[in-house]
């Protein structure tokens, strides 16, 4: 027993927590266009769930020496696209009219936050190749201060240059809308989360980061209220939403890491656990199941239902996604040698 809760413990950790709020906040986003019109605005916090996510993305990134060329990328996708493929497979077998085209097991288009994170893979290996390569560093980011200025100047200048470009004049906020448009934006949370773990960064929060948190969130939402009839404030949509969302990114992990610390039961512990591990499933699942119960079952129990049957589908897509992802592994190991 000793032995166990000191597992669970040591699983219970700061990007753990970061991950279970991020499923939250996306998951509730997506209840928006099936409840009542008059509530749909109080379903919000998608782009915060997804900067969460993305920043925790990068933050457990991690580069292992190879055995073959490009193996931490192949295990990489061999440990997501297989929860793609379940999902496709087992709803094509349910439902007969759920169509899918061939190329979405490869790039699953379906969803572009799943398509966001392969890309940003790919980016990061080469990165990471280039560093091993030149500079001898086992890190997508340069070692030297100059190198990670450099980077970070990429990253922004590519995404101001895709906002003017392809982006503007909008008029709405372009990360509502998910897509291409937010691919530029989550790459720098992306970046920064593998940037905050290589240079071990912590945070230490405390009551105030609560308040703090409740203050960053009324400042975002009240901006993009007010930008709408603003077209000064959409054209600055590119500097101050990434910078808002930054902001509240701060104040969460400010605050999980005042949370963590509090006294939790081994249960609630072990659920959080879980549901960090599913966060992949649920969101790949979630969308479908909302669809299908919300409109046949009352409100507000349709989002109970949907919720308990979101976290058990999941739960089996990713049984079963793993059994699919370990006979790949070993298979390809084989292969290569």
């Amino acid at each position: 027993m000793i032995i166990m809760k000191r597992i669970i413990d040591g699983y219970f950790n700061e990007i753990t927590l970061l991950k279970v709020i991020a499923t939250f906040c996306i998951t509730w986003f997506h209840f928006k266009w099936t409840v009542p019109a008059q509530l749909s605005p109080l379903f919000i916090g998608g782009a915060i769930g997804n900067s969460l996510f993305f920043f925790a993305s990068g933050f457990l990134l991690k580069f292992k020496d190879e055995q073959y060329p490009c193996e931490w990328l192949i295990k990489k996708f061999l440990r997501l696209l297989p929860s793609i493929w379940i999902f496709y497979i087992g709803s094509s077998l349910l439902c007969s009219n759920y169509m899918f085209a061939w190329y979405n097991l490869l790039f699953p288009t379906t969803f572009w936050f799943v398509n966001a994170i392969l890309i940003y893979f790919v980016i990061s290996y080469v990165l990471f190749a280039i560093n091993q390569k030149f500079f001898n560093q086992k890190s997508m980011i340069p070692a030297s201060s100059i190198g990670r200025k450099r980077l970070f100047l990429m990253i922004f200048g590519g995404h101001f240059l895709y906002f003017f470009l392809f982006a503007y004049p909008c008029n709405d906020i372009i990360m509502d809308n998910g897509g291409l448009q937010c691919w530029f934006f989550w790459f720098a949370f992306f970046i920064i989360g593998q940037f905050c773990r290589l240079k071990n960064i912590s945070f230490k929060g405390s009551y105030a980061s609560l308040f703090k948190l409740a203050l960053s969130i009324i400042a975002f939402f009240a901006y993009k209220k007010f930008a709408i009839n603003s077209s000064l404030l959409l054209i600055m949509q590119s500097v101050f939403i990434p910078l808002l969302l930054a902001w509240i990114t701060y104040e969460i992990l400010q605050s999980v890491s005042f949370l963590i610390r509090l006294r939790y039961p081994s249960w609630l512990k072990k659920f959080f656990v879980a549901i960090s591990n599913l966060t992949l499933d649920i969101y790949i699942v979630q969308m479908i199941l909302i669809n299908a119960i919300m409109p046949i079952v009352p409100f507000p129990f349709n989002i109970i239902i949907s919720f308990i049957s979101i976290l058990i589908i999941a739960f089996f897509n990713n049984r079963l996604a793993s059994v699919v992802s370990n006979k790949m592994n070993h298979y390809v190991d084989l292969i290569k040698r």
